[in-house]
């Protein structure tokens, strides 16, 4: 079985890419900066790619972030069409982070 992707260190890449910076996403998800900055490290360890280039002007996508990103909407669509959390979209969900995981996975495959 493919791993499956914790839902807070998704939901902070998330909140990282929406606002552009650690910093700042830091304070959308009431944690430090250091600790926003562990949770992408280690959402990047679980899948062994990289996500995110990171400079002064701020953070930019790789290829394997913007897939993560791609199946994150999805994910959040999934979530949304679900009024209750139900076994089905459970599922669904699982499966959705699954194939994300195992792309991220065959794409940083793929590079080495």
């Amino acid at each position: 079985m493919e791993p499956v992707l914790d839902l807070e260190l998704l939901r902070t890449f998330c909140e990282v890419v929406k606002a552009g910076e650690l910093k700042k996403a830091a304070a959308a998800v009431f944690r430090s900066q250091a600790a926003v900055s562990m949770q992408i490290k280690r959402l990047e360890e679980q899948l062994g790619a990289r996500l995110l280039e990171r400079s002064n002007q701020g953070i930019r996508l790789t290829a394997a972030g913007e897939t993560l990103l791609d199946y994150s909407k999805q994910l959040h669509i999934n979530l949304c069409w679900s009024a209750t959390i139900d076994q089905t979209a459970v599922q669904q969900v699982a499966s959705c982070m699954q194939q994300a995981a195992a792309q991220l996975n065959s794409r940083q495959s793929g590079a080495a």
